[in-house]
């Protein structure tokens, strides 16, 4: 009986140690899958705060790319909304009269300049070839807007090759001399007859370049003769007969000329005037000796 016990005993000593050991190798088991199950979820984690990160940089990115879409799109609607009413303002002043009758106060709030000029530049004086009379109140309701007709020419050489016209003038024999720019530094003086033929046609350019267009205006000088400027400072005499141009700058015939001042047009010269007037951008009107 006793060794019955004995060996009952020592089975249950071997039993609890096999199964201690199993249970220890179980729990060292446990413990590194959940290390590994950790460390999978701290990469994961990690991974989680990056991608968020990027999708926050990428919708900040995206929102900015939207406000400035939004904002142009604003400017542009603006821009169109004030190009409409500006054109809409123009079509509707085109028949409406009410503005002219402010001429008469316009002309006698401008009389005692016109004294002051003429006793400050009494040269001005040969200017007035012709006298104005007294401009009577309009009435805008009793304004008859009568239809005219009006005769358009299409001048070949001129619109087929998209040629601009600043000036227009014409010569002794009844021909029609026209100038204006070609591109940015050449500019064109071409003659033409009352059919619209083209009889010559110059193109010119400028030796030295500027950031403002080649515009050129011309008025009749006397016989075949043309005078004629180009932005900025160029002068010059067009001779209509024989296609000769001789210029000059007006920089190197006045004392006070900008970088930045420019010829504007070039008025009609009464024949009996020995002077030219060249108006400029600024306002600024230079009387030239011949």
């Amino acid at each position: 009986m006793n060794r019955l016990i004995m060996k009952h005993e020592e089975n249950m000593t071997i039993t609890d140690v096999k199964y201690d050991q199993e249970l220890k190798e179980f729990k060292d088991n446990c413990k590194e899958t959940e290390g590994e199950f950790f460390k999978k979820l701290r990469e994961l984690d990690s991974n989680f705060k990056t991608l968020t990160t990027a999708k926050d940089i990428l919708t900040s990115r995206n929102k900015n790319e939207c406000e400035e879409v939004l904002n142009k799109c604003k400017q542009l609607i603006e821009r169109f909304e004030n190009l409409s009413a500006t054109s809409s303002t123009i079509l509707a002043c085109n028949d409406d009269w009410t503005d002219a009758q402010c001429v008469p106060d316009i002309r006698a709030a401008s009389e005692p300049m016109i004294e002051e000029m003429k006793q400050e530049y009494p040269e001005l004086e040969s200017l007035a070839d012709f006298v104005i009379g007294d401009i009577t109140e309009v009435i805008s309701d009793k304004v008859v807007i009568t239809e005219s007709a009006e005769s358009v020419v299409d001048i070949a050489g001129i619109k087929d090759i998209c040629y601009t016209i600043n000036g227009m003038t014409s010569s002794s024999d009844g021909n029609i001399v026209m100038t204006g720019d070609v591109s940015k530094d050449k500019s064109h003086i071409t003659v033409m007859n009352m059919k619209g033929e083209i009889l010559n046609q110059n193109v010119l350019n400028r030796k030295k370049r500027y950031r403002i267009w080649a515009c050129r205006y011309c008025c009749n000088l006397s016989g075949f003769n043309v005078i004629t400027v180009c932005r900025p400072d160029e002068i010059g005499i067009y001779n209509i007969s024989d296609s000769s141009y001789q210029k000059k700058n007006i920089r190197d015939m006045v004392q006070t000329w900008p970088e930045d001042r420019n010829v504007w047009s070039l008025p009609l010269i009464p024949p009996r005037m020995k002077s030219l007037l060249v108006p400029t951008a600024e306002k600024c009107m230079f009387l030239i000796i011949s």
